[in-house]
């Protein structure tokens, strides 16, 4: 929503968003080395993420993310891939929900399914102890969609 009504605000077009998309693209890869870079000096194992998002412009900032940590010399891997669970779409079909672009993404690049969590909010206790399980050492966020609860933000 606040990308959009930046666009709205700016006047951007559609050549607007995708300069936003690659302006934030940089930013997430930047913020991952630095992150990562420090915490891996001394050659420990591959740090834990955690990845939330929802729209196409958080399956971009995914995308890269995966293609990055499976590189040979990654310092982290993508433990799991949270988004909304999939909303229903067109007049038809009310009763069969479409997934959303970023738990999409996640299963045709191999993702685990076990590792694909779409809860209805962020406060259900079974995907807080899903995620406790995991021990994750980073979450990266890109438009999820609903307001994390400080005990989300405690794990």
């Amino acid at each position: 929503i606040n990308c959009a009504r930046m666009m709205l605000h700016h006047g951007l077009t559609q050549w607007g968003s995708a300069r936003i998309t690659r302006k934030l693209n940089r930013q997430a890869r930047r913020l991952t080395c630095r992150v990562f870079n420090a915490a891996n000096a001394q050659g420990c194992q591959k740090k834990k993420l955690v990845f939330l998002g929802t729209p196409d412009v958080a399956a971009t900032v995914l995308k890269d993310l995966l293609e990055a940590s499976r590189q040979p010399d990654s310092l982290f891997e993508v433990s799991a891939v949270i988004s909304q669970p999939g909303k229903p779409k067109g007049r038809g079909n009310k009763s069969v929900p479409i997934p959303s672009p970023v738990e999409q993404l996640a299963r045709e690049m191999g993702v685990a399914p076990e590792h694909i969590m779409c809860p209805a909010t962020a406060k259900e206790e079974a995907f807080l102890t899903a995620l406790r399980g995991l021990s994750p050492d980073l979450c990266v966020t890109a438009a999820y969609g609903n307001m994390l609860p400080q005990r989300l933000l405690d794990i």
